[in-house]
Order: structure tokens, then C-alpha cells, then sequence
């Protein structure tokens, strides 16, 4: 079987982030994803596994995935257009909320680009717009194992 681009693996686990809430969520997402035909074949399966398990090594990345948090992932927010009816649509990778904090995560794959800050800022913006509380951000760079700050 063909090996998967850099691009092709990036989608890949940010398809099995979207999906997990804990970490005990992994593995069946994985295996769910395996029995659905998304892995070319049982290494590819193995090897997405440990790449994930290893980004939620990190104790700051991995906080992100404890179960006291309400997840929110992949929803879209509707902002409307100032001075027309349009609306504009924004996804952020994962909110997660509890009663007094608020984090928007977005996940990256490739490397660092400065219109990633804005595009946090713009979620986290919409967000306290939205009454959610202490509201903070993060770009996490998934295959570079690296997570910044975002601040407004």
C-alpha cells in the first residue's frame, strides 16, 4: 500500500483528535477508524496510535483531554457581516469549557504561520462575545510536538 503524504498523515490525526474527548477515547477511535477502511493497514493503525499517545505525553496537551471538561469539537460559530445579511462561518479544532474557563485549541500540522495566531484570536474574540467564561487559546503543532499561548 502507497505511504500516506506529510498532508494525508496531518488530516489523519487531526480526524482522530476530532474525535476523541479523554484519552480513553483513542484506541476505540482508532480501532473504529481501522474497521471504516480509514488506515491503509494494521502498521499505519499502530503507528497513528503511538503518534497520538505521544503528543498526549505532554502533560500541558494532555490536559486538554480530561474528562472535567465539556468538549466542544469541530462546532461552527455564526458571525454576522457588519453592513450586509451574509454570515461568516469559524470552526475551531476543540473548545473545551468548564464553569470558569474557557480554552480554544486548534490543531496544526504543518509549521508555524503568523495568520494562525489571528485565526485563534478571531475564536477566542467570538468566544467571549458568546459570555464564555476566562477565555484562552493554543495553537498545538501536532507532529512538531509544540504548543503556543495565544493572546489577544
Amino acid at each position: 500500500m502507497p505511504q500516506r503524504t506529510f498532508i494525508d498523515r496531518g488530516l489523519l490525526y487531526h480526524s482522530i483528535l476530532q474525535q476523541i474527548n479523554t484519552t480513553d477515547d483513542i484506541q476505540p477511535t482508532i480501532t473504529k477508524m481501522y474497521m471504516e477502511g480509514v488506515f491503509t493497514d494494521k502498521a499505519e493503525c499502530l503507528q497513528a496510535d503511538a503518534h497520538i499517545r505521544e503528543a498526549l505525553a505532554d502533560p500541558f496537551a494532555s490536559q486538554w483531554f480530561d474528562s472535567h471538561w465539556t468538549v466542544l469539537s469541530e462546532r461552527t460559530i455564526l458571525q454576522p457581516e457588519t453592513d450586509t445579511a451574509a454570515w461568516s462561518e469559524h470552526r475551531p479544532d476543540r473548545i473545551i469549557t468548564s464553569p470558569t474557563e474557557t480554552i480554544c485549541i486548534d490543531y496544526k500540522t504543518g509549521t508555524y504561520r503568523s495568520e494562525h495566531r489571528q485565526q485563534v484570536r478571531r475564536y477566542m474574540k467570538l468566544l467571549q462575545k458568546m459570555g464564555y467564561p476566562k477565555v484562552s487559546g493554543y495553537l498545538w503543532y501536532i507532529m512538531e510536538k509544540k504548543t503556543i499561548e495565544v493572546t489577544l
